[in-house]
């Protein structure tokens, strides 16, 4: 992997549909030397087909309704700042007690509209599988990540008997490239410091990852290597 050149092209609530047609995006405008993907099991679902960038692909479409629009005001000026200003620190995350508690017990409660009606993705695992032979052929390694969950958010699945479903998950992910895993049981998903709330981990633990990654040393993941 290529240090000084990368592109983090992660978006906020990306959908598996969102994440593929952003690959094949990609490859189109430059070919990279590997390609990481991070996904957790509710986004392997048939029936998880959000596809939130559909009006940005719109927009990119037209050249006017790109150019001029808000957001990629807003992007440019970030970026130019970006290349003018100083890197600096990350600032500390400081947590409101209260808030965190509310949104914890919240994300406890919502498991319904991910995991009640989970379905193989017959069409992802198609898709997806497309991707691994295409990366294969172009010499491009892909790496899979598996995001943390904390320990009261796996309390909570257990009443989903998804055992089956998640050891096909995992097959599946370890015939298409390599996998680093976070979240199995570890200290990493039991110390609830760990986490902002019971799916989002926080900056520190990003850190963490990251580095683990770029140096394939795993150290809270267990790694699974073609």
């Amino acid at each position: 992997m290529d240090q000084d050149q990368w592109a983090n092209l992660a978006y906020g609530g990306a959908s598996l549909k969102e994440m593929i047609q952003s690959f094949w995006w990609a490859t189109e405008i430059v070919k990279p030397d590997t390609v990481l993907i991070g996904i957790n099991l509710n986004l392997y679902n048939k029936f998880n087909r959000r596809f939130w960038v559909e009006e940005t692909l719109s927009r990119k479409g037209n050249y006017f309704t790109y150019a001029f629009n808000k957001y990629t005001f807003n992007a440019t000026v970030a970026l130019a700042e970006s290349l003018v200003a100083p890197e600096k620190e990350p600032e500390p995350e400081v947590e409101d007690p209260e808030a965190k508690a509310y949104y914890w017990k919240k994300k406890l409660q919502e498991t319904d509209k991910f995991y009640q009606n989970i379905t193989y993705p017959d069409e992802y695992q198609k898709q997806l599988s497309e991707i691994a032979e295409y990366c294969k052929n172009e010499g491009i390694k892909l790496i899979f990540w598996i995001p943390p969950l904390h320990q009261d958010y796996h309390d909570v699945l257990k009443e989903y008997d998804l055992k089956e479903y998640t050891d096909r998950f995992h097959s599946d992910m370890r015939s298409l490239g390599d996998v680093f895993d976070f979240n199995y049981d570890s200290e990493l998903i039991i110390d609830p410091q760990n986490f902002r709330d019971p799916v989002h981990f926080n900056a520190q633990i990003a850190r963490e990852i990251e580095k683990e990654i770029r140096n394939y040393t795993p150290h809270h993941s267990t790694l699974y290597t073609q």
